[in-house]
């Protein structure tokens, strides 16, 4: 833990939880006695200190406050803390100047009295809009194009809407997308697209969304043959539980799909010159890890 001060915010614990319960939760459909316990549950680990435990706490009251909602539990927790001495016997065990102990004392006393009155203006609870993928996996579909008359084509291979994904961000999916290497001036078959080489394969969604927001056209729908779990490939792998991604972030799909070869980026998790149903079978892939190594 970092402590910067005896203030009651002057430490990285009540820093990191106030970002986790407004830039995380706030703005999203969740109780607020949800939110506490997603950061209560992090703090009572046995890695923490009392004193993490403490600052959480006073974190979560500070918040609850602000936006008019402060809980009795909360309430009750920090007054415990604070009125039987816990946070001034913690910090006496990390042995500061003995002006520093009586500077906390007053911050405490301070923070307890602002917490007991109301807040005259609390914040505003506003809900997140985020951006629905219009896709499902194995959706073979097009895109007509109008800067290069011409549709651009492509396979899900696959969508997961996941909600854990980044609360702070405007999509709450992951689309693993295989585009082809046909680009036709009219509508193609689903044969014709398939037979095509590969242009790219990349994942959207997770706050890097280069599709179009509408006006896919669904050709059909192959997912019985398209092997599951994607989730290791492309550039992606699973980090102390969180997804990973290390592939270069792709253009906007017009410029993709243009014939201008500068447009077309491509990284070490990219193979192309391959039939779209190559990509199908994940036999034929190596994951990321793997190609880390």
């Amino acid at each position: 833990m970092n402590y910067w001060g005896a203030g009651i915010s002057a430490n990285n614990d009540f820093a990191d939880c106030k970002e986790i319960f407004f830039d995380n939760f706030y703005h999203e459909k969740i109780s607020i006695k949800e939110i506490e316990n997603k950061i209560l549950d992090i703090y009572r680990s046995p890695l923490q200190d009392a004193g993490g435990l403490h600052n959480a706490y006073f974190a979560i009251a500070e918040c609850e406050w602000k936006c008019g909602c402060l809980s009795e539990e909360i309430f009750s927790a920090v007054e415990e803390i604070i009125s039987n001495g816990k946070d001034i016997e913690y910090w006496k065990s990390l042995k500061p100047k003995a002006k520093v102990i009586r500077r906390r004392e007053n911050c405490l006393q301070k923070f307890l009295d602002k917490i007991k009155s109301e807040n005259a203006k609390p914040i505003n609870r506003s809900f997140r809009k985020r951006f629905d993928f219009p896709l499902k996996t194995g959706d073979v579909f097009a895109h007509f194009s109008k800067a290069n008359g011409c549709y651009g084509c492509g396979v899900v291979l696959e969508a997961i809407k996941d909600d854990s994904i980044d609360w702070a961000g405007e999509y709450n999916f992951r689309a693993l997308v295989a585009i082809s290497e046909l680009t036709p001036k009219f509508l193609p078959t689903v044969e014709e697209m398939l037979s095509e080489n590969t242009l790219d394969v990349f994942w959207n969604g997770d706050n890097v969304y280069t599709l179009p927001k509408k006006g896919f056209i669904v050709i059909d729908n192959i997912a019985d043959k398209i092997d599951k779990d994607y989730s290791l490939y492309f550039g992606s792998f699973y980090d102390k539980g969180r997804i990973r991604q290390v592939g270069s972030i792709r253009p906007d799909f017009d410029i993709l799909i243009s014939k201008d070869p500068n447009s077309r980026l491509k990284d070490k998790f990219s193979v192309i010159n391959k039939p779209m149903t190559y990509f199908f079978d994940k036999n034929n892939l190596k994951k990321t890890e793997e190609l880390l190594k």
